[in-house]
């Protein structure tokens, strides 16, 4: 889980998260808080509770999220977003069936 709050949510979601791991049977091994607006990251695992130093690494996913957050919401990747539409909307798309017609 990957919860993304206000500057002044860090502990409700963090509340929320590990509830959602620790008292459910949804299967999650671990969760992230990001609050955007301030970099910072925070990280509760199931069985180990919450977690200091590299708390933006999935070790899941091998992968650090503050990275994928970046490449994914860069002022490129978002404009190219922007230029194709949402995902399922076709009619910003050259679709290969339209162009043979």
């Amino acid at each position: 889980i990957i919860e993304i709050c206000h500057p002044n949510g860090l502990n409700n979601d963090l509340k929320k998260i590990i509830r959602l791991i620790e008292e459910n049977d949804y299967g999650i091994e671990e969760g992230f808080i990001c609050n955007c607006a301030r970099g910072i990251w925070s990280k509760y695992q199931k069985g180990v509770g919450q977690v200091y130093g590299d708390v933006s690494y999935s070790a899941i996913l091998d992968m650090d999220l503050a990275t994928l957050l970046q490449l994914l919401f860069a002022p490129q990747a978002l404009h190219r977003v922007h230029q194709r539409g949402p995902v399922g909307d076709r009619t910003h798309h050259n679709n290969s069936d339209e162009q043979r017609q």
